[in-house]
């Protein structure tokens, strides 16, 4: 698990909503990538605030940190394929898998994921799935 210096902090303190996180207490936040379920399972049992981070371009301020002793989770570090089934059309995801890669993998096998929002080239799928993110395909 990685964690982040307190010099790197300031680029998750908004998201694309320009939202800034608002801090109690001096400790402000803490951000940490885990890069296995097992992490963030030792993550979430140790922490009370926690908020997940995709690629950070939601519009809502889902991913702003706020209040004391915030643990960001950075989930770009989960970021792979984990299982794909072409007669099925089933591909499962780490949820830090940027839209694009996935597209990526998919068009080596004739297929779309078809929901695409403006940021599909840094938007993560954890992220879409969490904002209910759309885009101009997204009833295809």
């Amino acid at each position: 698990m990685t964690k982040k210096s307190k010099s790197i902090n300031i680029a998750y303190e908004s998201d694309a909503s320009q939202i800034k996180g608002k801090f109690s207490g001096a400790s402000g936040f803490e951000v940490i990538a885990p890069k296995s379920i097992a992490e963030i399972s030792l993550v979430v049992k140790a922490n009370n605030n926690i908020v997940p981070r995709g690629g950070g371009t939601g519009l809502a301020g889902g991913a702003v940190p706020s209040g004391s002793n915030c643990v960001i989770v950075d989930m770009s570090k989960m970021n792979k394929v984990l299982d794909f089934d072409k007669k099925h059309k089933k591909i499962i995801v780490q949820s830090g898998m940027i839209l694009d890669e996935i597209n990526g993998f998919l068009r080596q096998h004739g297929l779309e994921f078809p929901v695409n929002p403006s940021s599909h080239s840094v938007c993560t799928i954890g992220g879409m799935i969490a904002t209910d993110a759309v885009g101009r395909r997204a009833i295809k």
